[in-house]
């Protein structure tokens, strides 16, 4: 899951990041005004390569599937904890995920 903007707030970052949810920042010229409401974006971009303040490329889709053009959007990820918490699914699947390792049931 991602969500895609020109600017996060950092509180709004955090909780992104804190639910599992990857922010992405449009680039300078990343135009939101010919948006429609059935549009489809496609993030591409495979878990391993999330980086800190890395790039994905994301394509765009008009309603009907026609391809309509790709954004180069940064990653607005700024430690490895945060990968790991978006890896995790969020902050509390990540806490539970740790705690049942160290009990061995996973």
């Amino acid at each position: 899951r991602a969500v895609i903007a020109k600017s996060f707030e950092r509180i709004h970052r955090s909780n992104l990041i804190g639910m599992g949810v990857l922010p992405l920042k449009l680039p300078d010229d990343g135009v939101l005004a010919d948006l429609k409401a059935d549009d489809i974006f496609v993030v591409d971009l495979a878990l391993g390569e999330l980086k800190p303040r890395g790039m994905a490329n994301v394509h765009l889709h008009s309603g009907t599937g026609k391809p309509s053009g790709i954004w180069r959007c940064r990653m607005a990820i700024e430690t490895a904890a945060e990968i790991h918490s978006v890896l995790a699914g969020g902050t509390l699947p990540g806490i539970a995920s740790a705690a049942l390792k160290q009990r061995g049931h996973a």
